[in-house]
């Protein structure tokens, strides 16, 4: 069990639990909660699971994940890929977790890839209001489109 402080909402837990499934696949499963290290009194919790199933050679073959305050569906959804991340404020470090199944296709991955980027961006922007560094990272994940042929080259 880790914990990593959040400098956004709170303090989380990420434990992983391993399980021997059928088939003869390892599931792994993380689950996501917050700690009670929080300045602020805890309003609610909220729980999101991420379950990955294995092969023998212990590659991703499946990955699902729900949350209880998932709007609309309350069923695990499956997906092929996820990057998680936390900030240590401690070590000032980032962990991080990425995971894509076996199957997932190179253009499946140059779009995964594209549409993180570009949400990464708009974070960025969002949290630091630094216009002219997320223009920047706006601009390579324009390249980054073209490049892939997710999006067309601009003349």
């Amino acid at each position: 069990m880790l914990d990593y402080p959040s400098p956004i909402f709170a303090n989380y837990t990420l434990t992983e639990n391993r399980e021997q499934r059928t088939e003869n696949r390892e599931q792994r499963t993380y689950n996501l909660q917050p700690t009670t290290k929080m300045s602020d009194p805890i309003a609610k919790t909220s729980t999101l699971t991420v379950k990955v199933g294995l092969d023998p050679a212990g590659i991703p073959i499946a990955i699902e994940w729900e949350s209880e305050d998932a709007l609309g569906k309350k069923e695990p959804v499956d997906c092929k890929a996820m990057l998680l991340s936390f900030f240590n404020a401690q070590t000032k470090e980032t962990m991080k977790l990425d995971l894509w199944t076996k199957d997932m296709q190179v253009d499946e991955m140059d779009r995964f890839i594209f549409q993180t980027l570009r949400a990464m961006a708009d974070t960025y922007f969002k949290a630091t209001q630094n216009n002219k560094l997320a223009a920047d990272m706006q601009r390579f994940v324009q390249y980054f489109g073209e490049q892939t042929e997710i999006i067309p080259r601009q003349q």
